[in-house]
């Protein structure tokens, strides 16, 4: 993961999260930076950003927080029926997974934090796919 943005030339710029160092980089002479962190981090995150110029002088903290860029996997569902009336499975936490059929919605359901989903009352139609899909 890389953050990159302008600062004064020659700066020592420090990327944390928390108490921990992500990583730090050297400004150019026009003052851009690339920070290259050594793992991802994960969406949602706060990071905070700082600067120090050569005479020592500290720039305020920036926070960045870090942006859900990453489509989720396919979502998972549990065995279906003629006669089910529910779908169940799982998906990514906090998402919603929509049922279409036919091109129409006719079931969706938003995804626990802990990554399971419930849509009841599906009502099908006979002989037609239904496709799930999520946000």
């Amino acid at each position: 993961m890389q953050y990159a943005v302008q600062q004064r030339a020659d700066s020592t710029v420090n990327v944390k999260m928390g108490r921990t160092a992500l990583g730090k980089a050297k400004s150019n002479n026009s003052g851009n930076f690339t920070v290259t962190m050594t793992k991802k981090q994960k969406a949602g995150k706060v990071l905070t950003v700082t600067s120090t110029d050569k005479a020592g002088n500290a720039s305020s903290v920036k926070t960045v927080t870090v942006a859900d860029k990453m489509a989720p996997s396919k979502p998972s569902v549990n065995t279906q029926t003629t006669k089910t009336t529910t779908v169940t499975g799982k998906e990514e936490a906090n998402s919603t997974v929509y049922i279409k059929s036919s091109g129409k919605v006719i079931g969706s359901a938003k995804v626990t934090s802990k990554g399971t989903f419930f849509i009841k009352n599906l009502a099908k139609s006979r002989n037609k796919p239904i496709y799930l899909c999520q946000r």
